[in-house]
């Protein structure tokens, strides 16, 4: 029951057929693909490089610091002249803010390659700020600032990591002082 051209059309088959080039699109993957590569290559020789210079650095470092602090301490007797103990503080305080800069840059570095540990304890917030504090008592002084704290009785008690809690607050207490 359907005419002629009914027929026809319903016979007809159309195909369409497209063609595209994905050249460029394999070229550009690949071209990726070599990038991250590299960019990972780069990534290990910095971790390498870094681990390698951190050593090297640190143990001169470490031997200037306790041999500085023997001196500033006159552990093995008096030093003669009031001169000598003040470049003995100044060699360790350079030395420390040193190997404190060392140290911040490797964990920049563990940041990075996503292997930094956080310690969390419970900390105390006002004994922490005091501790940072007494670190920085003598440039205060040097620099006439005066330097006080004051806490709420019912301050809770804080979850971090000690040790990264005192270096952000030294950093901002510092840069205070200084400027």
């Amino acid at each position: 029951g359907k005419s002629p051209s009914e027929r026809r059309k319903q016979s007809r088959k159309i195909r369409i057929y497209t063609f595209r080039n994905i050249a460029p699109r394999k070229r550009l993957e690949q071209a990726q693909k070599l990038a991250l590569d590299e960019a990972i290559s780069a990534g290990r020789s910095k971790a390498e490089f870094l681990a390698i210079m951190s050593h090297e650095l640190r143990t001169p470092l470490n031997a200037i610091i306790g041999f500085s602090d023997i001196l500033r301490n006159q552990i093995f007797g008096p030093i003669g002249n009031a001169q000598y103990l003040e470049y003995a503080d100044d060699i360790y305080n350079s030395g420390t803010s040193l190997l404190t800069l060392i140290n911040d840059i490797l964990n920049v570095s563990r940041v990075e390659a996503g292997k930094f540990d956080i310690d969390e304890s419970v900390i105390k917030i006002p004994d922490a700020v005091e501790s940072c504090m007494k670190l920085l008592r003598n440039l205060a002084l040097e620099k006439a600032v005066f330097m006080t704290a004051e806490f709420p009785a019912d301050l809770p008690r804080l979850r971090a990591d000690e040790r990264l809690l005192k270096q952000m607050m030294v950093n901002i207490l510092s840069n205070a002082v200084k400027f």
